[in-house]
């Protein structure tokens, strides 16, 4: 067989293993894969169950201004000693009366006694329980945004590991075609080496380079099985994902909003700000209770029936005493002294109200940070794209003009793979550089506490 026809066949051969993809299996997208992250997530589901909590809290808030009733008993020994003097009496048995003068004496040492009461209180003025009221309300609502941040970290979560899987599948279809090109351009060389028309250095290269890309695709696919676990971690299985087309023009919604604006929705509407800000109020509603002044003062309605009695011997024989009372009326509670502990307690919780104040705007300094990186970083990433797609026609080209010269036999079998290897490893930088650009637009949503459903159908089409 000529020179030409050997080199056609190899070119050929090679050219089917490299362009001639198998189809990939569908089995998940990114949508899926966030609505199963959902449920399946153990971060997500704890941060979901704090906020159902959250909703009991609104309960006990508005339970905090209704009346309470108690109802005590109890039973156990006593001793007493009563004693009147110049009391007025009649009995029907000693005469018409009345009786002045009188002295009526009672005496019990450890007789049995019982006892029994029900008592109604309703605030009427305490600010102490209006604070903590409202802390609960506050409380819940933390509990809401706290859910949110985790849905947020859970979203970004999500496209990074979904990304991860397709870099790490891509990674491994573009070192098993290699192979596959080798291994068929190999099986060329020998017969050519059989026919004495190239050296065996040739043929030791050719070997040299498969091995490589076989431990590499070893390394590669381990990878993917690392990727793949992690995101099974979040949607609860492995999965399968198609290769995107990843057109840029699908980001152009996420990458609408300009940077500035963006940053100062941040400072208002992120979730993580917000919380911040409801644990200051809290923080200064805690100051209340523990204030001087009206703070500490409470006015309750009370309402009480109570029952008493007591049977035993003492001084004067057997005896035995029983009441009832009913009670209707305002009681005021005044703290007068506590050793300076309140106020010392109102300071302490005052100086946490203003480092939470320091707290948001660190936050807030983070978060603007973050985005404004990812932002660049994608607007960088644009730029690479014109630059290695100009690459990318430059290793076609030259790989055009290798071929060319290879089947004139103005090229060696290891130029032609050499030239072949340049227009694999740009179509992987350019395939990443894609996947980059989508990680950083996630980022940047993330961070301005804007990755929402909306915004992850977006990626959703971009990575289709």
């Amino acid at each position: 067989m000529c020179k030409t026809s050997v080199r056609t066949v190899a070119t050929r051969l090679f050219g089917l293993a490299v362009f001639v993809a198998p189809a990939a299996v569908l089995s998940a997208d990114l949508l899926s894969v966030w609505q199963a992250a959902q449920t399946h997530d153990p971060a997500y589901r704890v941060a979901k169950t704090d906020q159902r909590a959250g909703l009991a809290r609104l309960e006990q808030a508005k339970a905090l201004a209704r009346p309470t009733v108690s109802l005590t008993g109890a039973v156990g020994l006593t001793s007493l000693y009563g004693s009147t003097q110049g009391a007025q009496f009649y009995s029907s048995q000693m005469g018409s009366g009345p009786y002045e003068k009188a002295e009526f004496n009672t005496s019990i040492y450890l007789g049995a006694t019982a006892k029994t009461a029900l008592v109604a209180v309703q605030p009427l003025f305490d600010k102490s329980l209006q604070a903590a009221s409202r802390q609960l309300d506050l409380s819940a609502q933390v509990a809401d945004l706290a859910a949110e941040v985790s849905r947020q970290f859970l979203a970004l979560s999500v496209v990074e590991r979904f990304l991860d899987v397709l870099e790490a599948q891509e990674m491994v279809r573009l070192v098993s075609q290699q192979i596959g090109a080798l291994e068929a351009a190999h099986a060329q060389l020998e017969k050519r080496l059989r026919l004495g028309d190239i050296s065996r250095l040739d043929v030791e290269e050719s070997l040299e380079r498969i091995a490589q890309l076989r431990a590499e695709r070893i390394a590669r696919e381990s990878q993917l099985v690392t990727a793949n676990r992690l995101l099974a971690d979040l949607a609860g299985g492995v999965q399968v994902l198609a290769r995107p087309g990843l057109q840029i023009q699908k980001l152009e919604g996420l990458l609408r909003k300009p940077l500035d604006e963006l940053v100062s929705d941040l400072k208002t509407t992120h979730p993580l700000l917000k919380s911040v800000d409801l644990r200051r109020q809290m923080s200064l509603l805690e100051v209340q209770k523990y204030a001087r002044g009206q703070d500490g003062v409470r006015v309750q309605a009370v309402g009480s029936v109570g029952l008493e009695g007591a049977t035993g011997y003492g001084d004067y024989g057997h005896a035995s005493q029983r009441s009832a009372s009913q009670f209707v009326g305002v009681q005021v509670v005044v703290p007068l002294s506590t050793g300076g502990y309140r106020s010392a307690k109102a300071q302490e919780l005052a100086v946490e109200a203003d480092r939470l104040v320091e707290e948001r705007a660190q936050r807030a300094l983070e978060l603007e940070q973050a985005a404004r990186n990812a932002h660049f970083s994608a607007q960088s990433g644009q730029a690479r794209l014109e630059l290695i797609a100009s690459r990318l026609a430059t290793a076609k080209k030259r790989l055009t003009d290798t071929d060319k010269a290879y089947q004139q036999g103005a090229r060696s079998t290891l130029e032609w793979l050499a030239a072949k290897s340049s227009v694999y490893e740009v179509e992987g930088q350019l395939f990443m550089e894609r996947l980059s650009i989508a990680r950083q637009v996630a980022r940047r949503q993330a961070q301005a506490g804007q990755l929402l459903d909306l915004e992850i159908a977006q990626l959703d089409q971009y990575l289709r």
